[in-house]
């Protein structure tokens, strides 16, 4: 039992982050992922393991043009990065790898139950939720009516299970294009949806993409600001997140394009499609194509792990099960219960990940003096409960600056509102 101790579920960049700042008040806690090793969306199955596929500057199929620009990283970048981060705070001691949590329960002495797949159970003071950056599988909304079968790409226990099949892999990035190309070894045919964006023609001059002449003699900061990339923006400002880590990560020195895939896609065999526009009978419209399509296996593909650890609903696994909260973070109804990297901001997401890591850690540590659930004390004084929703940047950092300057406060302001 480790009922004075915190539990950490998840240990993806919001579990390693929360870990941290818990580690820099010295409060006790274990980190718990259903993988061997740290990562969260980065430890693939080792079948398909995100491997790059990135190869020339810029594509030679100058009729396809993604926007990808000066920045992405490798898979091996990032898993170096991970590693680089547990190893320099030695976050390793406080880990618990291959472990799978079937539900959570709160018990009569406020205590947090945790129930893992052998049955055993494990006793916590708090519980840290920390599964993803989205609290129910990426938005489906669209495939609600259809029958078959859907799978996330995390879920995937081998490639074996797209033998024979047709497969559709939807997504938003370049994780649904890096999976398109695994995949295609063992599907029988191979189709991807991907936003209009990615399939847009570029204005071109004698043949060759505008961005393509310019981009060379476009700064870094410049880049920065036109890339619509949530990871290229997360590791472009490391300094803001991890200054004294910068050092220790390898930048690709030039823009690296998807060109493997687009030489599939040009041979017709992969074949591409924009967003799903309708479902009937089981046969998928797409936007720019007024054919129907039937597929025996549509993989979702957008790198947010769908493995949700259920709150006394355990069969409720791909839906939003999670109880309202302040700032997607703090718990309104049950006490010491947090969530780490539910806020999706439109950009930025690394400092303000950073900077939620840091007050979720003091939050807890205020927690302990307090009777009633932070959240439902922060929502008496004026804090708006919300549930996965979008915020730009300034907005949230000007609440995470008021929430930061408010927590010190919070027991008195508890003593006293009570005896209103």
């Amino acid at each position: 039992m480790n009922e004075n101790s915190i539990a950490i579920i998840g240990a993806g960049f919001a579990g390693i982050s929360t870990a941290y700042a818990l580690k820099q008040i010295n409060l006790q806690f274990t980190l718990f992922d259903r993988s061997l090793q740290f990562g969260g969306i980065w430890t693939n199955k080792p079948e398909l393991k995100f491997r790059s596929i990135y190869e020339h500057d810029f594509t030679e199929l100058r009729e396809l043009k993604f926007n990808f620009l000066k920045g992405n990283k490798t898979y091996s970048d990032i898993r170096n990065y991970i590693e680089t981060y547990t190893d320099t705070f030695d976050l390793k001691a406080n880990f618990s790898g291959d472990k799978n949590i079937k539900s959570i329960s709160y018990n009569e002495n406020h205590k947090w139950i945790l129930e893992f797949d052998n049955h055993e159970k494990e006793l916590y003071n708090a519980v840290v939720l920390a599964t993803g950056t989205k609290c129910s599988l990426a938005d489906i909304s669209f495939l609600q009516n259809y029958t078959g079968l859907i799978i996330h790409e995390s879920l995937l226990e081998s490639p074996d299970c797209l033998k024979g099949k047709r497969v559709l892999i939807t997504g938003e990035d370049s994780f649904a294009c890096s999976l398109a190309v695994n995949a295609l070894d063992y599907s029988k045919e191979l189709h991807i949806s991907l936003p209009e964006i990615f399939w847009k023609k570029p204005s071109a001059i004698l043949g060759i993409p505008i961005e393509e002449i310019f981009h060379p003699y476009i700064s870094e900061h410049i880049d920065l600001i036109m890339s619509n990339d949530m990871l290229s923006n997360f590791f472009n400002i490391t300094n803001s997140i991890f200054p004294h880590l910068s050092s220790n990560i390898s930048y690709p020195e030039k823009n690296k394009t998807l060109s493997k895939l687009l030489y599939f896609l040009k041979n017709g065999r992969i074949s591409s499609h924009s967003k799903i526009q309708s479902i009937q009978d089981n046969e998928l419209y797409f936007s720019n194509d007024d054919k129907p399509y039937e597929f025996d296996i549509i993989i979702v593909s957008n790198k947010y792990s769908p493995n949700i650890v259920p709150i006394y609903t355990p069969n409720k696994q791909y839906t939003d099960i999670y109880p309202d909260s302040i700032l997607n973070s703090f718990a309104i109804e049950y006490k010491n219960l947090f969530f780490s990297g539910y806020i999706n901001p439109t950009h930025l997401v690394g400092p303000i990940q950073s900077d939620l890591s840091t007050i979720l850690a003091s939050a807890i540590n205020i927690s302990r003096e307090l009777e009633q659930p932070i959240g439902n004390l922060l929502q008496k004084f004026g804090f708006i409960s919300s549930k996965n929703n979008f915020m730009n940047v300034a907005q949230l950092k000007k609440k995470l600056e008021i929430l930061s300057n408010l927590l010190p406060h919070l027991p008195s302001l508890e003593r006293s509102y009570n005896k209103l």
